[in-house]
């Protein structure tokens, strides 16, 4: 019964993209409870056990609730924040003074998903000071996609929902662990079984059998890092066989004898051989995408941080393009956008702005600024590297960088010879065992927000999904910092910062209150969401979620428009190139290290809370494990040309011999005797940002990683996979 001191709020989880809708449970002040609002029209009382986890991680015990400043003996002490603001705000304008804009950088990690506004007004503040160094997880994550995008062209009618596909593939993606995926959906596991029952064939790429490809039509057991390979055999094939649409390449398509010329190596002798598939697996997909009316295509992590991330990104979207598989004038428009502006939706191609190739050099490896920023693998060697524009300062919102950036080895030395580290964090971490200052920020549940993030994303990058039909959610703060504390939201530091440096920061040409000693992040959001498609205050209207039907087809191609869909660009055909030669696995690193998704954590997040895993142990086959003379629980070292980490060895079944699969974003700075037993491995330590790197986006090989494995003598630390200490129970849904 609900008695005076409890009351039950409205909200969403911002964990990750999925953004379900949630009650939140209040009692006395306090979270008490957190479970799937069976009222909100996207998620429909779906939650997953990360988002039933908030009240462990808004109460924990650890929980930062203060300001730090490294004390000159090393310690992090508790300072007021008006000091911290003031100290580092003089420090910063300093640095900019002596070294000018460039020396002062900002990372953005996943965590923004939860403060938007913030991410909004840290980056007005850095166009205000004019530096160009702001970067992102995005161009660690799967950079490909809005690059491929930015090269192919967009199709102005977006992409068909899978429910509307005829067939639809997953590449190295797992949406029932990771959810969204491709999926735009809060509970996949049901909307694939909902999919499946409509006719929509479901094929899964992946060298798991993972949950979705356990539900999957055709599951091929691909070898890491070869999912280009097959995309180039699939192309091939179609347009050997005369599966292409012929009349839609003839209106639509550009490079199209270019693209023939760079797969034409790619017969199916080469993929079946390059990928361990059997070429009638390769044939029965491309009579799919061939005989499809609409088809469409998802990849993930697996895919993206396997090498060859851009071009496979822009190989799914030449598929989709040779085959016709776009939506046509008069097919539905199932979701036109909520807060985002109207536009027209028309069966024609649509320009993109390639960004990189008038950005922001940096200063290795060639690599450029693009719409994700500066390139993340390129951060610790702007620090680390003497001479003019040297990253000096560093700001880091919703990340962790030691845990989550590749090549840690290099992250700590950068970390190390920083001037000035800023982070704004709920907990300790490994990042901020470097940190000159830490702001104590507030959870996602004391801030307000919107959806707006994830459906701009959505609209933008097709392949990244949206929702299958309009929706949009506002949520007020529903929970209030703990009595005392002096949490800030991440707008909060930025503003006062900005307001301290003498700036006026502006959004959409208005400029801010810079007065006001705290910013409204309300007038963050309003401001974002001006010149919407529908009003925010008619989404705030909506307490559980606004949902609407959208009445709109696709119209027909404005007359004399004369843009195409890209197929033959010459950077990819020559990427194209290079993959059909690419020399032989190095026998001397016989396994090849995937990254996976651990449902119990997101990246580096939750790993502190009950229930979470105490660490991520290396999954192999069993019988690869019997061929190393393991045993599950026993110690393995994970070697490749870059490094060495142990861990755990645990049994998978479900796996391809010769792969090892193991959760990125775990293992601390300064790993000990046994510390990957309590704090897990770091996947990072075994990446190195300069060998081998995607051209364009500066991505380096974080997945599909040649190893040598070997057994540690000794008896197995941990006999099974442990958890920190209950949890918070099964997963509804997977």
């Amino acid at each position: 019964m609900t008695g005076p001191a409890e009351v039950v709020r409205t909200s969403f989880c911002r964990i990750c993209q999925s953004y379900c809708g949630v009650t939140v449970t209040v009692r006395d002040g306090v979270v008490e409870r957190v479970k799937g609002d069976p009222q909100n029209p996207a998620s429909q009382g779906f939650t997953c056990m990360k988002g039933r986890s908030l009240p462990a991680q808004i109460n924990h015990p650890a929980r930062l609730l203060h300001p730090l400043r490294r004390a000159a003996d090393g310690r992090l002490v508790p300072v007021p924040a008006a000091m911290a603001l003031d100290e580092v705000a003089a420090r910063v304008g300093e640095i900019i003074d002596n070294y000018g804009p460039r020396a002062v950088a900002l990372y953005a990690g996943n965590g923004i998903l939860g403060h938007a506004a913030g991410n909004i007004v840290a980056n007005r503040l850095w166009r205000a000071i004019r530096s160009p160094m702001t970067f992102s997880s995005g161009s660690i994550d799967q950079p490909g996609k809005p690059l491929a995008h930015a090269i192919h062209g967009r199709w102005g009618a977006g992409m068909a929902a899978p429910a509307d596909a005829d067939v639809w593939m997953f590449l190295g993606t797992n949406p029932l662990v990771s959810l969204w995926a491709g999926m735009g959906i809060a509970n996949p596991g049901a909307e694939l079984r909902r999919i499946r029952r409509g006719g929509t064939r479901l094929v899964v790429v992946d060298p798991r059998r993972t949950r979705t490809a356990a539900l999957a039509d055709l599951h091929l057991q691909i070898r890491p890092g070869e999912d280009a390979t097959l995309l180039a055999g699939l192309i091939r094939h179609i347009l050997v066989t005369g599966g292409a649409d012929d009349e839609f390449c003839r209106r639509h398509v550009a490079g199209l004898e270019e693209l023939r010329k760079a797969v034409d190596p790619f017969d199916l002798d080469l993929v079946a051989r390059r990928t361990g598939l059997d070429a009638a697996e390769v044939t029965e997909v491309a009579r799919l995408f061939a005989g499809a009316r609409r088809a469409g295509t998802a990849a993930g992590t697996g895919a993206n941080m396997s090498g060859w991330g851009t071009l496979t990104e822009y190989l799914m979207l030449c598929l989709m393009s040779v085959c016709g598989s776009w939506p046509r004038a008069g097919d539905p428009v199932r979701n036109p956008g909520v807060l985002v502006p109207s536009r027209e939706w028309r069966a024609q191609a649509e320009p993109v702005p390639r960004s990189w190739e008038g950005g922001e050099a940096s200063r290795v490896r060639g690599l450029r600024r693009s719409s994700l920023g500066m390139p993340t693998a390129a951060a610790a060697d702007e620090i680390l590297l003497d001479g003019e524009g040297r990253v000096r300062a560093l700001f880091v919102i919703g990340g962790n960088p030691v845990a989550a950036w590749p090549d840690q080895l290099r992250t700590v030395e950068a970390m190390r010879k920083l001037d000035l580290l800023v982070c704004v964090e709920l907990f300790e971490t490994a990042t901020t065992e470097f940190a000159h200052y830490v702001f104590a920020g507030k959870h996602s549940l004391e801030v307000p927000a919107t959806t707006q993030l994830m459906e701009e994303a959505g609209i933008s990058y097709p392949t990244m999904a949206n929702w299958p039909s309009p929706y949009a959610m506002y949520t007020p703060a529903v929970a209030e910092p703990p009595p005392g504390s002096e949490v800030l939201d991440e707008a909060e530091v930025f503003h006062q910062l900005a307001r301290r440096l003498g700036i006026t920061l502006t959004l959409r040409g208005r400029p801010l209150d810079m007065n006001t000693p705290s910013l409204p992040v309300d007038e963050v959001i309003s401001a974002s969401a001006e010149g919407v498609r529908v009003p925010l205050a008619e989404v705030k209207r909506h307490e559980h979620g606004y949902t609407g039907e959208s009445e709109l087809v696709v119209q027909a191609a404005a007359d004399g428009d004369g843009s195409r869909l890209d197929v033959g660009f010459p950077a990819m055909m020559g990427q194209l190139t290079r993959l059909a030669v690419q020399a032989p696995p190095d026998s001397a690193f016989p396994y090849l290290l995937v990254s996976r998704r651990m449902v119990e954590v997101c990246n580096s997040a939750l790993i502190n809370l009950e229930g979470a895993p105490a660490y991520n142990p290396a999954y192999l086959h069993p019988d690869d494990l019997a061929e190393l003379g393991a045993e599950p629980g026993d110690v393995v070292e994970l070697t490749s040309a870059r490094g060495s980490i142990r861990a755990i060895a645990q049994p998978e079944e479900e796996l391809l011999r010769g792969v090892v699969s193991c959760a990125h974003a775990w293992g601390g700075a300064s790993p000990g005797e046994g510390h990957f037993q309590a704090a897990g491995s770091s996947t990072g330590r075994l990446v190195s940002v300069s060998e081998r790197f995607d051209d364009i986006s500066g991505i380096p090989l974080m997945s599909a990683i040649p190893l040598r494995v070997t057994r540690v003598p000794g008896p197995g630390q941990r006999p099974a996979m442990e958890v920190i200490r209950g949890g918070p129970g099964p997963d509804p849904g997977r």
